[in-house]
């Protein structure tokens, strides 16, 4: 600890400080005060260190001084209402920072009363974390009178915070005059059917971009609000309705307007159980032209639900990132991926984490020799043995396209990283290699490789 203090005094230590978990409360101090002369870090970390107030005020000090932190992470720290008292003091002057998180901090509805004086005439947060912070209804009234006159905060994230129907009233009348906020973090409020407020201010809202609506059990009427929304909003680009167990009906009306919105390039419906539902959004993908990215992960989809995506993903052209990791492909259902890989000429990314692909290794491998498209593969926790590991060693040998292969916690053994190895020797494309979970025996077999190959830069291997 007294190096890095030295190595800060000095300016001598790298522009991003992560101090967690610390509890040497004497210690912490005297990194305040090295702060106080420092010009080099701009991104300070102080995660899970059970800030008291007497911290929160020698910080205040070093913010008073030092011009040079823009990024504060004070997530954790219970600092509850009492510290963000004497914090938002400080924000109301404050110069240098832009993004700012408090998550899981226990402020409530009285802290939040302080802060929102503070943002009224704060002029440089643009980036704002409040998730997890039990505001709660009458808590959000203040925030959003804040917000009603704050020009400057861009990311506004409310993620977990028991907002309800008057919470989301309050927020929705903010957004009619607020026209900074491009990306907004709802995820787990349980709003339902507090949506249709939500919805009639987003049809006219010009700034939000990203919209993040997860984890609230959104069901049929919902998505129909939504679906108004999607049909004249021409800003909303990015849409995130990951684990709200969406019913057939609700992705009916989902499907209905990705036919003609233009404007939508990236969606997650990841964790919403989808399985057979999988097969209406192929049918939109043959004749959506705008998704880039799309997040269909734990959402137990298998060997006949992928039958209906390959076969859009043959036609589709936009897509450049899937991921379809944690559902039962397995063998019958990467064989149809494959056949549409070989023809596909958009995806980049392809991440099949624990897909339960083993043997259907062969068919993916088959495909990698002839595409020069994908770049980052995921095939991590897919149980992969030695026989496998052949067939994919091989494909290395003649693809020069993936940079990035995750193979961790898989079952490649010793024989298995002999033939990776073999492959690693000539191949000249991969630069970031994922092993994490082979054993420390089985490490050796990859020095002779590591030693031809010039291109492999960052290798992780977390040995068992």
């Amino acid at each position: 600890m007294n190096n890095l203090i030295d190595k800060i005094k000095n300016n001598t230590y790298e522009n991003k400080l992560i101090l967690q978990f610390y509890t040497d409360k004497k210690k912490i101090k005297e990194l305040f005060e090295a702060l106080k002369v420092n010009e080099c870090i701009t991104t300070l970390y102080l995660i899970n260190n059970n800030l008291t107030k007497q911290e929160i005020r020698y910080l205040i000090k070093i913010l008073k001084v030092n011009k040079c932190i823009t990024t504060l992470d004070l997530s954790n720290n219970h600092i509850n209402y009492e510290g963000m008292k004497l914090l938002s003091k400080d924000l109301k002057s404050n110069s240098s920072i832009t993004s700012l998180n408090l998550s899981c901090n226990f402020i409530k509805k009285e802290g939040i009363i302080y802060l929102s004086e503070a943002l009224k005439v704060n002029k440089c947060i643009t980036s704002i974390d409040l998730s997890n912070n039990d505001i709660q209804n009458e808590g959000m009234k203040f925030l959003c009178e804040s917000l009603k006159i704050n020009y400057y905060i861009t990311s506004l994230n409310l993620c977990s915070n028991n907002i309800k129907e008057e919470g989301i009233k309050y927020l929705s009348d903010a957004l009619k005059v607020n026209e900074s906020i491009t990306s907004l973090n709802l995820h787990n409020n349980n709003i339902k059917e507090e949506v249709k407020y939500l919805s009639e201010v987003l049809k006219t809202n010009s700034s939000i971009t990203l919209l993040y609506l997860g984890y609230n059990y959104i069901q049929a009427e919902e998505m129909r609000y939504l679906n108004e929304v999607l049909k004249v909003n021409e800003y909303i680009t990015s849409l995130d309705l990951c684990h709200n167990n969406l019913t057939e009906k609700g992705i009916k009306y989902l499907c209905e307007v990705l036919l003609t919105n233009n404007y939508i390039t990236s969606l997650d419906l990841s964790f919403n159980d989808l399985k057979e539902k999988v097969q209406l959004i192929s049918e939109v993908l043959k004749v959506n032209k705008y998704i880039t990215s799309l997040d269909l992960s734990l959402n137990n989809i298998k060997e006949e639900e992928m039958k209906y995506l390959s076969e859009a993903l043959k036609v589709n052209s936009s897509i450049t990132s899937l991921d379809l990791s944690d559902n039962s492909i397995k063998e019958e259902g990467v064989k149809y991926l494959s056949e549409s890989l070989k023809v596909n000429k958009s995806i980049t990314s392809l991440n099949l984490h624990n897909t339960e692909i083993k043997e259907g290794i062969k068919y993916l491998s088959e495909t990698l020799k002839v595409n020069e498209y994908i770049t980052f593969l995921d095939l991590g926790d897919n149980k992969i043995k030695e026989e496998e590991i052949i067939y994919l060693s091989e494909a290395l040998k003649n693809n020069f396209s993936i940079d990035t292969l995750d193979l961790s916690y898989n079952k490649i053994k010793e024989e298995g990283i002999k033939y990776l190895s073999e492959a690693l020797k000539t191949n000249s494309s991969i630069t970031f290699l994922n092993l994490h979970g082979i054993k420390k025996e089985e490490i050796k077999y990859l020095s002779e490789a590591l030693q031809a190959n010039t291109t492999l830069t960052e290798l992780y291997y977390l040995s068992i």
